[in-house]
């Protein structure tokens, strides 16, 4: 990892590496599954207790306004600063040069396929989209193998960003993906940016 033109390295899934050094912490929670019940992995789906919490610098939750203020009332240890967070979907784009230009997507019959952390969540994007769609649900992360895509061969699929770098390589695949935006609450980048300006004014580091 090459940091001679860099000012600030961004971690997905750090909260955890404590050999990591961090300057900032911002933990998101998804808003429809919270904390699930409360339990530690393998009982739960945390990974530490809700109490880390208290020590973390910024609370985003993804989702509406009821599951927002779901999260944050109540008697648990969030931090002071706590935002929202919605995703938004945006306009299909072609699988690969296969699958171009798109059919038009409304009023045919199309393939779902998802391995995400929560593909629900991406179902009920298509279903608010309306889309008409049979559902394929695949492991977070999945590598996609010729046997996952042969029945989807004569088909066209519909996906997330994610999944399409992995679906990509299989160039007669023909389908297309659903880019997806974060739409932040007002002032979450400049709490962010303020502590940056901070840490690099007081710190013993010259960059």
């Amino acid at each position: 990892l090459s940091t001679a033109h860099c000012d600030v390295i961004v971690s997905d899934d750090g909260l955890q590496h404590y050999g990591l050094g961090r300057t900032f912490e911002v933990t998101v929670v998804d808003g429809q599954r919270g904390f699930g019940n409360g339990r530690l992995l393998p009982a739960g789906p945390l990974r530490e207790p809700v109490e880390r919490l208290t020590s973390v610098d910024v609370l985003v939750v993804n989702g509406n306004d009821d599951q927002y203020r779901t999260i944050v009332s109540g008697d648990l240890p969030l931090p002071e600063r706590r935002f929202q967070m919605q995703l938004e979907p945006r306009q299909a784009v072609p699988l690969n040069a296969y699958s171009s230009p798109l059919p038009p997507l409304d009023g045919g019959f199309y393939q779902a396929l998802a391995g995400i952390g929560n593909p629900q969540r991406f179902f009920n994007t298509l279903s608010e989209l309306e889309y008409d769609f049979h559902a394929h649900v695949f492991p977070d992360h999945h590598a996609y193998t010729d046997e996952d895509v042969a029945e989807f061969r004569d088909s066209f699929i519909l996906t997330t960003e994610k999944d399409a770098t992995r679906l990509q390589p299989f160039s007669t695949l023909r389908g297309a993906y659903i880019p997806i935006a974060a739409r932040l609450q007002d002032g979450l980048i400049d709490v962010i940016l303020n502590h940056l300006r901070d840490f690099k004014q007081h710190s013993r580091f010259k960059y």
